[in-house]
C-alpha cells in the first residue's frame, strides 16, 4: 500500500524510476549533468566564465534550463564542478603515471613521469584555462573552493614525497607551503605556455619544470644526509 505522503503528492513531483531506451531515471540525470559539464568546459575554456550565460550553456549542451537547474544552482556551481572535474583528471593522470612505475623507482624518474603526464593534459587549452584562469576571482565561494582544492592537491604531493623520504623531518605547515609553491610553479608555467599558443617546445618546458622540483629533492636529500651524520 502506498504511503499517505506519496498518495498526496502531485504525480509529476514523484521521481520516475522508469527505464526508457535502456536508461534509468538516474542514468538520464547523470547523462544530462555530464552534458552540462562538457558544455561548461567548452564555454568557460573559450569565451570565459564571465561571458557565459545559462542560455548559452543550455544551447551548447542541447538541453533546456529546466535540466540545468536539475543539477546546478547557478553558473558558479557549474564552474566549480567543471574545475573539480579537471582536478580529478590531473590526479588520475598523476596516479596512473606512478602506478606504471616500479615500487622502488627513483624519485627523479617519478617526478619526470608525473610532469610528463601532467603537461600532456595541460596541452588541452580548455582544461588549462579553467584550472588556472577562469576559476580565480569569481566570488568568495569559488575562491574558498579553489583554495581548499589546491591544499588537497598539495597534500597528495606532500604524501608522495613523504612516502619516498620517510625520514624527512618537516612540519605539516612548511610542507604544505613547499608543495603549494611547486603547484604554483606548474600553474604559472601552464598559463604562460597556453597563452603563448604553446610556443615553447614541450621538452624545454619539462626540463625547466624538472629543475624546479629537483631543487626540493636536493634539499630533502641534503637534510637527510645532515641528520644521519
Amino acid at each position: 500500500m502506498l504511503s499517505n505522503t506519496l498518495m498526496n503528492k502531485d504525480p509529476q513531483q514523484i521521481p520516475s524510476s522508469r527505464v526508457y531506451g535502456g536508461e534509468s531515471s538516474q542514468d538520464r540525470t547523470q547523462r544530462r549533468q555530464q552534458q552540462f559539464l562538457d558544455a561548461g568546459l567548452v564555454l568557460f575554456g573559450t569565451i570565459g566564465y564571465r561571458a557565459v550565460t545559462v542560455r548559452a550553456l543550455c544551447k551548447q549542451a542541447g538541453l533546456t534550463d529546466r535540466y540545468f537547474y536539475e543539477s546546478f544552482s547557478d553558473t558558479e556551481a557549474l564552474l566549480m564542478a567543471v574545475y573539480q572535474h579537471c582536478l580529478v583528471k590531473f590526479q588520475q593522470t598523476i596516479l596512473e603515471a606512478i602506478s606504471g612505475l616500479a615500487p622502488d623507482a627513483d624519485v627523479r624518474t617519478l617526478v619526470q613521469e608525473c610532469l610528463a603526464s601532467a603537461f600532456t593534459l595541460i596541452e588541452d587549452p580548455l582544461v588549462t584555462r579553467v584550472s588556472w584562469l577562469e576559476v580565480l576571482g569569481v566570488s568568495p565561494r569559488v575562491d574558498q573552493f579553489y583554495t581548499q582544492s589546491v591544499r588537497q592537491l598539495a597534500g597528495v604531493l606532500l604524501g608522495i614525497l613523504r612516502s619516498k623520504y620517510p625520514t624527512w623531518k618537516i612540519e605539516d605547515a612548511e610542507g604544505e607551503i613547499l608543495t603549494i609553491a611547486l603547484l604554483g610553479a606548474v600553474g604559472q608555467t601552464a598559463i604562460g605556455w597556453m597563452l603563448s599558443g604553446y610556443a615553447t617546445n614541450r621538452e624545454t618546458i619539462l626540463s625547466a619544470m624538472f629543475s624546479v622540483f629537483l631543487g626540493l629533492i636536493t634539499l630533502v636529500e641534503a637534510s637527510q644526509h645532515s641528520d644521519a651524520s
